[in-house]
């Protein structure tokens, strides 16, 4: 199997995603590169400055955030069905029984949830563009 490819991204809740947006996008100069509505109501936006891509998260319910709080740690990655695969025979335990696609986000992404063994959340990413 070939090794994982690095970070893409990292997941972090915020209470006003338009306040969040402008703060990274107007403040710090990021970049916008995608946004998204999930199904659920939840609002994504990615947002850009060199190698570093950051998911603003925000839920239509708020999230008990204490300070510091980050979502998820994404990790990008090749055939990612191959990496479930091989880490579930480890015993590694998924959120969901399947790879989910989002063919709209970022020009189209594969991703799967798991924990750490402190239980920090994982998230596998696959570009597929």
């Amino acid at each position: 199997m070939e090794r994982l490819l690095g970070l893409a991204h990292i997941g972090v809740y915020v209470a006003d995603a338009e306040v969040s947006k402008d703060f990274y996008l107007n403040k710090l100069h990021f970049t916008l590169k995608a946004e998204q509505v999930l199904p659920n109501g939840t609002q994504l936006i990615f947002c850009d400055a060199g190698s570093c891509q950051i998911e603003l998260i925000c839920p239509p319910t708020p999230v008990d955030r204490p300070e510091g709080v980050v979502s998820h740690i994404a990790i990008a990655c090749n055939h990612i069905e191959e990496w479930v695969e091989a880490l579930r025979t480890q015993g590694v335990q998924f959120e969901s029984d399947k790879v989910q696609v989002m063919d709209q986000l970022l020009g189209g992404a594969k991703n799967i949830f798991l924990r750490g063994p402190d239980g920090e959340r994982i998230e596998l990413w696959e570009y597929l563009n």
